[in-house]
Order: structure tokens, then sequence, then C-alpha cells
């Protein structure tokens, strides 16, 4: 992750020294939209796969933005991420406690990002093409859900559901289109359709589900069931996410602006 940074600012440097038009741009922004997790453990061919179904993904924070010109332009940022993943139990299949998954994921994201704007017509409005990527940091967290026997009159059932959240760094990519509305006094107003593409697993976990015949059966009192699970699925997560961004970056003025001549002018020549 150094490296990256590391790389990143000598590139902004390097490109800041060439240019005399620099400027700086620093404000708010916030995302709205939808997950769309994978589950690719398993085939999805497979009696045993989960598909999965969409899920919300919404995000705030705030963007520093460098214009080396009027069309180029890299952005880092600082935000908090919320993405929800769902998955849903296969038609037809019966005996099956759950309906429905539902997991949730955190995270501080950074997003590094280059822009380049195209101007439309002669007015104040540019069409904008965003690449880059974005490094979450996640909590990680596991847990085992256990529900209670369902009994029957030669024994009963037992689910146990387990999950860990994987991974603390998740890499994804950032590919969006949208327009900049710059205002009066320099500002920019920019709305994007934003593509995040999740590079990394969120998720893993499975679900065990066993009905137990022909013998007592507590699960306050026993750990695992002697049989193997009339149905059992595994799974992992990733996810990608379509959203609208809206943005506001207030101009904080050239950095590289050449300086008025700051000469006496009360000396007189004689």
């Amino acid at each position: 992750m150094k490296r990256r940074f590391t790389t990143l600012l000598t590139t902004l440097f390097l490109l800041a020294a060439g240019t005399s038009s620099a400027q700086l741009f620093i404000g708010p922004g916030i995302s709205g939209g939808m997950t769309y997790g994978s589950n690719f453990i398993v085939s999805d061919t497979s009696q045993y796969h989960l598909p999965s179904a969409p899920g919300l993904a919404v995000s705030g924070g705030v963007d520093i933005l460098y214009g080396f010109n009027e069309n180029i332009r890299a952005h880092i940022g600082i935000a908090y991420r919320y993405k929800q993943l769902n998955l849903t139990a296969p038609d037809g299949r019966e005996g099956l406690s759950f309906t429905e998954i539902n997991r949730t994921a955190t995270a501080v994201s950074i997003p590094m990002t280059v822009h380049y704007r195209i101007p439309l017509g002669e007015g104040s409005t540019y069409f904008n093409v965003i690449a880059g990527h974005s490094l979450d940091f996640t909590n990680e967290d596991s847990t085992v859900v256990k529900t209670p026997s369902m009994l029957v009159d030669s024994g009963g059932s037992w689910t146990r559901h387990e999950y860990q959240n994987l991974q603390r760094i998740l890499p994804t990519i950032l590919l969006g289109a949208g327009l900049d509305f710059e205002t009066g006094n320099g500002s920019i107003i920019n709305a994007t359709l934003m593509w995040g593409l999740g590079t990394g697993r969120i998720f893993r976990g499975n679900i065990s589900e066993w009905e137990v015949l022909n013998q007592p059966f507590d699960p306050a009192e026993q750990e695992t069931p002697e049989e193997f699970p009339e149905h059992y699925f595994d799974y992992a997560l990733r996810g990608s996410t379509l959203s609208l961004r809206l943005s506001y970056w207030f101009n904080l003025g050239d950095i590289f602006a050449p300086k008025e001549d700051s000469g006496d002018e009360s000396m007189i020549e004689d």
C-alpha cells in the first residue's frame, strides 16, 4: 500500500512540475446504488449453489482534486462505505430453514482515480471519463449461528450457519463516466455513474442442515449430530457496485500561477 501512495505522489509531483496552470479543489461527495454479489465458489449449475440478489450500497466522504489543466485531473479521497450482499435459497429445494441470507460489509475507502474531461460546446460543461481504483479497509469478523431445533415425532432438525469476513484490505477497480458543471466562481458540480469491480472475496461461509431422525436430539447438549447434513451449501462472495455519485468541489485557486511584479512603483528614475 505504501508503494501505491509513493507512486501516486511521485507522479503528481512530476506532472505538477511541468505545468503552470494547476488548480486544487476539495469538497464532499456522496453515492448510492446497488451491489451485485457473486457467489463463485460453487458452480451456478450445481444444486448446492446459492444465487445472489442485489443489495444496497452507499458511501460518503471528502475528495481532493488536483487539476493539471482543463482536461486532466487526479483525485484522491477518503470515504465511509456500506455494502449489502444477499443470497437466496435455491428454487424448488425443500427442507431448507432459510429463504435469504444478508451480509453487510462496512469499510473506510481510499479512492485514487484519474479524470479526463472533454468540453461540450463552448460553455462550462464537460464530459468526464474516470478510471482508477480504491482500497477498502474492512473489519475482520466471523460468526456462527445455530437455529433452535424443530421437533418431530422421531427426532428433530438442526441448522448451522457460519461465515467469515476474509480480508481487511479489498482492492476495487473503479470506472466511471459523468458530467462536470463549472460554477461562476470556478467550483465544480460533478455527477458520475460509477462502476466498482470487486477483485477480492469479502465473505466466505457455509450452511449445514441436518435432519436428525430415530434418536433423541437436543442442540443445547449436542454440538454436531451424527448424520451428515441433508443440505450443505458452501459460498464465497465478492461484490461489484453500480452507483450514482454526486460531488461538489470548491475551487481553492491556482497553485503555480505566476506572481505579479512586486517592484516599488514609487521609485522614479532620475
